[in-house]
């Protein structure tokens, strides 16, 4: 199945952006007629028939609802440090989507080498990597955002930071997960300094270890959003 992606629906139709309209009229050939099947991003999946508008734009006409999925009961929130080569971040973001993450903050910390992120980018990454894994939410996409100015009162969540130096932490692999938003931070390439350490542990993040092997930033994200789906599904 090729899946779609638009919020442009009505009780009869759906209209798609130039986008979605050039990988459906030049790539795969659609033709009036043919059936499509998208999705609002929201938890919603449609069927509907093609009807071209013109050379350059299409709709969905006779839509039907196939199913309207909830929310899982645990939503991932990953707040990542960019890296230095932004093919690695963009390379995350788009494997975390498929993972089923429910958003991604770039984290600003004091040795986040790369401060501005291309967000317009990381979405349409989003975007791609849902539609390929054929699934009907998409992640938030937030802009990049200091460490101080991370909310850590939102209600019925866990807060869990992993990084290499000294001290005290949980097997991330051993924890039972129970709450409902689990907000998991992963610093630089450099590490969180000490300071950075203190402000987490006072908001009581729960500091973890990711294994006994040092991670890239970008693989111990998406090994921590594996164990959580694999914990989360079975």
């Amino acid at each position: 199945m090729q899946l779609f992606y638009t919020q442009q629906i009505t009780n009869e139709a759906a209209a798609f952006d130039e986008a979605e309209t050039t990988h459906a009229l030049q790539a795969l050939r659609l033709k009036n007629g043919d059936e499509i099947h998208f999705t609002d991003g929201n938890g919603k999946l449609f069927k509907g028939l093609v009807e071209l508008v013109g050379k350059k734009q299409f709709i969905a006409n006779k839509i039907a609802l196939i199913k309207e999925e909830k929310k899982t009961a645990h939503q991932v929130h990953l707040y990542v440090s960019p890296t230095k080569m932004a093919d690695r971040m963009e390379w995350l973001v788009e494997k975390a989507t498929e993972l089923g993450v429910a958003s991604v903050t770039p984290l600003l910390t004091e040795r986040t080498f790369k401060k501005n992120t291309n967000t317009k980018r990381l979405k349409n990454l989003a975007l791609s990597g849902m539609k390929q894994s054929l699934q009907v939410f998409l992640p938030i996409i937030n802009e990049p955002t200091q460490l101080a100015k991370i909310n850590f009162g939102i209600a019925e969540s866990a807060f869990y930071f992993g990084y290499c130096g000294e001290g005290e932490k949980q097997a991330f692999g051993k924890i039972e997960f129970t709450a409902s938003n689990i907000h998991l931070f992963i610093g630089p390439e450099g590490d969180f300094t000490a300071a950075e350490i203190d402000v987490l542990l006072q908001k009581k993040c729960i500091p973890v270890t990711l294994g006994e092997t040092r991670l890239r930033t970008e693989t111990a994200a998406l090994y921590a959003i594996a164990v959580l789906k694999n914990k989360f599904e079975n």
